[in-house]
C-alpha cells in the first residue's frame, strides 16, 4: 500500500510539472505570435519610428554639410567720401553684396565648425562722367568656432567667433589731364589712366547665428538647415594700399557689419 501511495504521489507531481511546463510552452507561444504581429503592424512600426526620430534629435543633434549663402556687408566710407569731395567726386555709399560657400560641422555636445573657403565680393564703384573709383572684398579660409547656447527639435542659436585672410581691392580710372596738384588718390598720377592695388590682412568676424532646420537627415538620410547670421568683420589695425610707391589709406571700413542667410545641406 506505501509503495502504491508513493507511487500515485510522484505521478501526481510529473503530471503537476508538465502541465505547468505544457502551459508555460503555450504562454511563450502566445507572446511570440503576439511581439510577432505587433512587430508587422504598421501603427506599431510608424510610431515606433518616430520615437526613435525624436529621440535622436533631441540628444544627437551633430550633423556635417555644405553651406551656401548670400551676405550683405556694411561699409563705412565716410572718411573716403570726405578725401574725394574736395575734387568733385560723386559720395559712395551701400553695402556689399558677397556669396560664400563652405563646411559646417556640429558636434553632439553644440559645438559648431565652420570653414568657410571663401566669400567673395562684388566691387562698390562710383563714376563721375569717364572717371571710376572702385573697391570691395574677399574673405580666404574663414574659420569659425560657436557653441549652441540653445538648440530643440528645430532651431538652434549659436554666437561664433573666428579669423580668416582678407583681400582688399582698390582701383581708380580716369583719363590723363595735366594741372592737377596732389590732394588724394586723384592726385597719385596724372599720366596713367588707372591705378590697381590690393591688400591682405588677417581678419577677424564675430557674431550670433539663428538656424532652422528645414529637412532632417535623421528619416530622410539627407536634409537641409536654412540660417541667418549677422555680425561684423574686421581686420587688425588699418588697410593701405601701395599705389606708385605711396603706402595710401583710403579711410574705408569694410565689413562693420554683416547680415548673411543660406542654407546647410546636411
Amino acid at each position: 500500500m506505501l509503495f502504491i501511495a508513493l507511487q500515485t504521489a510522484a505521478q501526481s507531481q510529473k503530471t503537476v510539472a508538465d502541465s505547468i511546463n505544457y502551459y508555460t510552452r503555450k504562454i511563450s507561444d502566445i507572446e511570440q505570435r503576439v511581439t510577432d504581429s505587433l512587430n508587422h503592424s504598421q501603427p506599431y512600426n510608424y510610431y515606433l519610428k518616430r520615437k526613435y526620430y525624436w529621440q535622436r534629435l533631441s540628444k544627437d543633434r551633430k550633423y556635417t554639410g555644405l553651406s551656401f549663402y548670400n551676405e550683405f556687408a556694411g561699409v563705412d566710407y565716410g572718411a573716403f567720401n570726405r578725401k574725394i569731395a574736395q575734387e568733385g567726386y560723386a559720395q559712395v555709399g551701400g553695402a556689399l553684396y558677397r556669396v560664400g560657400l563652405g563646411l559646417s560641422h556640429m558636434t553632439h555636445t553644440g559645438l559648431v565648425f565652420d570653414l568657410n573657403f571663401y566669400v567673395l565680393g562684388v566691387d562698390k564703384s562710383s563714376s563721375n562722367g569717364s572717371q571710376v573709383i572702385s573697391g570691395g572684398f574677399t574673405d580666404y579660409c574663414q574659420a569659425d568656432v560657436g557653441y549652441a547656447v540653445f538648440s530643440s527639435r528645430k532651431f538652434d542659436i549659436y554666437p561664433y567667433a573666428g579669423l580668416s585672410i582678407r583681400s582688399s581691392d582698390f582701383s581708380f580710372s580716369r583719363p590723363p589731364r595735366g594741372g592737377s596738384t596732389y590732394n588724394d588718390i586723384i592726385g597719385v598720377d596724372q599720366n596713367n589712366k588707372d591705378i590697381n592695388s590690393r591688400t591682405v590682412s588677417p581678419s577677424y568676424q564675430a557674431g550670433v547665428c539663428f538656424e532652422w532646420i528645414a529637412a532632417s537627415y535623421l528619416e530622410r538620410k539627407f536634409g537641409a538647415i536654412v540660417f541667418l547670421k549677422g555680425g561684423t568683420d574686421g581686420v587688425f589695425g588699418r588697410e593701405s594700399y601701395k599705389i606708385q610707391g605711396i603706402n595710401y589709406d583710403p579711410g574705408i571700413n569694410y565689413g562693420a557689419w554683416g547680415i548673411a542667410f543660406g542654407i546647410k545641406i546636411i
